[in-house]
């Protein structure tokens, strides 16, 4: 039987540990320019403390073998609506590679990230990629993937959800208010 709650704080400590690697790498590469430095601290920290909270109801779990503006986009929007995303593991089995894809799909303005985190694969049994997980518990959940925008993905689980039809609709709130 796995602990998924071990796991989950050893998981957190490699991203923590991936994320401070990140930022010493930044500020290596970029010490005439402390402002890049700065925003990577500021984003680490907030990971930090959102790590602390709750676990979240609501994740987007994605790979990188998705399109580039894709990623993007998924980037994009889940930061908007609050929506953690979640990778497997490793770009190309290697940390500075994932910290340079990381980098590149985030751009200069770094909203939103990407957190390392495996178990929330097995836990809700994710073998397709993206997939939308709203949950009450570890036990009662819905599940919708599909390479389509996030809002379908929503709106899939807000029409025929059995457990996060409550949240669905208040995220499509928010998407609604967003795109007047």
């Amino acid at each position: 039987m796995i602990n998924y709650e071990k796991n989950k704080i050893h998981i957190n400590f490699i991203t923590l540990l991936l994320l401070l690697l990140s930022l010493c790498f930044a500020m290596n590469k970029a010490q005439a320019n402390e402002a890049p430095a700065a925003e990577l601290l500021n984003s680490l920290q907030t990971l930090s403390q959102n790590q602390k909270n709750a676990e979240p109801q609501v994740m987007l779990l994605v790979s990188f073998s998705l399109p580039e503006a894709s990623l993007k986009q998924y980037i994009a929007q889940a930061a908007y609506l609050d929506i953690p995303l979640y990778i497997r593991g490793l770009y190309q089995n290697s940390l500075l590679a994932t910290q340079q894809k990381i980098a590149r799909l985030l751009g200069e303005d770094i909203q939103g990230g990407l957190a390392i985190d495996p178990t929330k694969f097995s836990q809700f049994n994710i073998e397709r990629v993206p997939t939308l997980v709203i949950a009450q518990d570890k036990q009662r959940f819905d599940v919708v993937s599909g390479h389509v925008s996030l809002q379908a993905l929503i709106e899939a689980i807000n029409d025929r959800g059995a457990y996060g039809q409550t949240m669905a609709a208040t995220l499509l709130g928010r998407i609604q208010t967003w795109q007047d």
